[in-house]
């Protein structure tokens, strides 16, 4: 699915999962054919091996790059770093929990940054990993897609694209003097 992803974002496109259950966004501010693969293989690999933790990647947009991965507990049964009930799937606790360890782990940020990651984004917060600041999130069940254009219009229920949202709506006059000269002069 990675290599689709980075398919369809080279050709300013997107690929929107169906399903938003446990999807953290990875957001990118380098063009993906810039995108270090093998460091996000690596940051897969940390986070299964340390956290019991897998990361899938199931969707992306073009704009500011980004990869929707979704997070669930390791499939073989090793045991998880992580404080949560795995008997619970999906768990909606599991994208705030993968945000803690990307916070607090230096080696993980690390790896994020090699891949080109600028910014971790859930629903609730946005956080830099290079400057460790934390903003607000998306705040959606799923983020707003912004694809292709400095206006865009709603292309589905998620993605922006690139008409104009304001089509079909009466835009006001500019409030300005005119510079024609008035009658006899």
């Amino acid at each position: 699915m990675l290599t689709a992803v980075l398919e369809a974002v080279a050709r300013r496109d997107s690929l929107v999962p169906n399903d938003w259950t446990n999807v953290i966004t990875f957001v990118s501010l380098r063009s993906p054919a810039r995108f270090d693969r093998d460091a996000f293989e690596r940051l897969r690999s940390m986070m299964k091996a340390d956290y019991g933790l897998e990361l899938t990647v199931v969707g992306g947009a073009y704009g500011c790059f980004k990869l929707f991965v979704r997070v669930e507990h390791s499939a073989d049964g090793k045991a998880t770093m992580v404080e949560v009930d795995s008997s619970t799937q999906p768990d909606p606790d599991l994208v705030k929990v993968v945000l803690l360890q990307i916070m607090n782990s230096q080696a993980v940020r690390k790896e994020l940054a090699e891949a080109g990651i600028a910014k971790v984004q859930t629903r609730e917060v946005t956080y830099d990993v290079r400057t460790e600041e934390r903003g607000s999130g998306h705040g959606g069940d799923r983020p707003i897609i912004i694809v292709n254009g400095p206006v865009g219009s709603i292309g589905n229920q998620n993605t922006i694209s690139g008409t104009d949202i304001s089509a079909g709506h009466e835009r006001p006059l500019a409030a300005r003097a005119s510079r024609k000269p008035g009658p006899g002069k």
